[in-house]
């Protein structure tokens, strides 16, 4: 076997060893190679794109090149739009609840209007 396939298999198995400081270098230099600017950092498990406001102004930038390239609209318009057809549908469930309740206290009137009769 040719030693390049064995360390080829070597970076394959998982989980491995990761070496984070040749990770940023490489990284690094194929930025500068492709001739951009950029700040490498390893996000650790759990992180949140609130902590990382960079990133986050970063992926908006992206969106909106994305956007504008293809002519769809920004994944967050659709979220936003998602949104508020979940906040109109909502709305109907709750007014249906509400029917459902005024019928029911409707019904426990005339139920109590026929006893009241009933016992006359």
């Amino acid at each position: 076997m040719h030693k390049d396939h064995q360390r080829y298999a070597e970076a394959c198995t998982f989980p491995g060893v990761l070496d984070e400081v040749a990770i940023e270098q490489h990284l690094t230099a194929y930025l500068k190679a492709l001739g951009v600017t950029r700040k490498v950092q390893r996000l650790p498990a759990g992180w949140r794109i609130e902590a990382h406001p960079s990133l986050a102004r970063y992926v908006d930038r992206v969106l909106d090149d994305f956007a504008q390239r293809t002519g769809r609209k920004r994944v967050s318009d659709a979220l936003d739009a998602r949104d508020a057809l979940d906040a109109r549908d909502a709305r109907a469930a709750r007014a249906a609840l509400d029917a459902l309740d005024a019928r029911d206290a409707r019904d426990a009137l005339d139920a109590r209007d026929a006893r009241a009769a009933r016992a006359a």
